[in-house]
């Protein structure tokens, strides 16, 4: 790890034990009401998403929210059509698939079973799961090796447990010849187990799975004794009042009509939304739900003992099996509750999502970026969102003339 990237860390580290040490202070700071951005802030941060948006014919609408926890101003922008079909604008307050950002959510609800010590981060998930089920999800060379999968290793990609989402396989290729068909959870596991050897020995390399999230969301119902859905509810959803945030197809529907996804031109809003489980994926939220869940994270506001959030943070030092340069290349680190990654040389924490959804966090400027692109081959430029709000040596000036008058 180079000098400069072991430095911003440290320095994303050391503000978020802070706030965590503090959450009177964090409380506070939450509670107060938002300023709007600067004009020109604004207006570059409409020129970018308006560009993202518009660029190429696919269709697909963004919605991007920004908020500088610094000094508490907001930033709220849409572009694009909510409908494909209909060419209607997209509403920055719509709501949207956000896939594998409920990852984050699952993560967020294990913490709080360990804060309870109703769970145990090295507890072996056979602990907790059907014997049938852990002696066939894990077998290379011949070998089963479930028994020896921790929840550490689960909540890490660290398992080796094989991702039955993996792009271009036949679990993804079935979805779309049976778009109106009802996912039921053993399916996952059966195409995980069917498709091909798990990647390594556990604890011995990285590589995402959804299927080991999966495993955890089994496990969570295991220790609560209740359906996953409703443990979301009293753990996160209702406590910090994501009024607009459910679990599709497993849950009635709240708030307003979602807008549209798109796999290219493919409008794929009609598929049964069970194509993803709920432990890895299937809420819909809002860029405003998904902020007030990273920043009640990263304000420590959300754990109940101040030793969380450091440990939700501790960096995996595993090698990508197979190797994935782009991976490495993005400086990709996987951690206990979130991931940590560069786009265009910009560093966030946080995560995102197939459709383009993200809920990141930008340490140095410390800027919650949440929202979504709508489409899988269109992403939401984070890095020059980001960029955005370094202001000009001029603007700096007019604004301290402004203080001043």
């Amino acid at each position: 790890m180079c000098i400069a990237k072991r430095f911003s860390l440290m320095v994303f580290l050391t503000w978020c034990v802070a706030l965590a040490s503090a959450p009177v202070l964090a409380n506070a700071a939450s509670a107060q009401t938002p300023t709007p951005v600067s004009p020109e802030i604004a207006r570059k941060l409409n020129e970018i998403i308006t560009h993202a948006a518009l660029d190429g014919s696919r269709p697909g609408g963004m919605i991007v929210r920004v908020h500088s926890l610094k000094d508490n101003r907001v930033w709220e922008g849409a572009a694009g059509a909510f409908d494909g079909a209909t060419e209607v604008p997209i509403k920055p307050t719509d709501p949207f698939r956000t896939a594998s950002i409920a990852k984050s959510f699952a993560a967020g609800v294990v913490w709080r079973l360990i804060e309870e010590h109703k769970l145990g981060l090295d507890d072996l998930m056979s602990k907790y799961l059907d014997p049938s089920l852990v002696s066939r999800i894990h077998v290379l060379n011949g070998v089963s090796y479930g028994e020896r999968i921790t929840i550490r290793q689960l909540l890490t990609h660290t398992s080796g447990v094989r991702d039955f989402a993996a792009s271009d396989e036949p679990w993804e290729r079935y979805v779309f010849m049976h778009p109106e068909k009802r996912w039921e959870r053993q399916e996952y596991f059966e195409y995980a187990i069917s498709d091909g050897p798990p990647y390594f020995v556990p604890g011995e390399g990285h590589h995402y799975s959804d299927t080991g999230y999966e495993l955890l969301g089994l496990v969570i119902e295991k220790v609560t004794g209740k359906p996953l859905p409703q443990v979301y509810h009293e753990f996160i959803l209702d406590p910090l009042g994501l009024k607009e945030t459910y679990q599709e197809g497993r849950e009635p529907a709240v708030g307003r009509p979602r807008s549209h996804n798109y796999i290219g031109f493919l409008d794929e809003t009609p598929y049964d939304p069970t194509q993803d489980g709920p432990a890895c994926g299937g809420f819909v939220s809002t860029a405003q739900d998904l902020a007030r869940y990273i920043t009640a994270v990263l304000q420590g506001r959300f754990f109940k003992d101040t030793k969380t959030l450091p440990a939700t943070l501790e960096p995996t030092h595993l090698p990508e099996t197979p190797p994935d340069p782009d991976s490495e290349a993005r400086k990709f680190t996987s951690r206990l509750m979130f991931y940590s990654r560069e786009f265009d040389g910009v560093e966030f924490i946080g995560h995102g999502g197939f459709w383009g959804s993200v809920m990141f966090y930008q340490p140095q400027r410390q800027l919650v970026i949440t929202g979504t692109s709508n489409q899988v081959e269109r992403k939401v430029p984070l890095a020059a969102i980001a960029r955005a709000f370094d202001i000009s040596i001029t603007e700096s000036v007019q604004q301290l003339s402004g203080a001043a008058h």
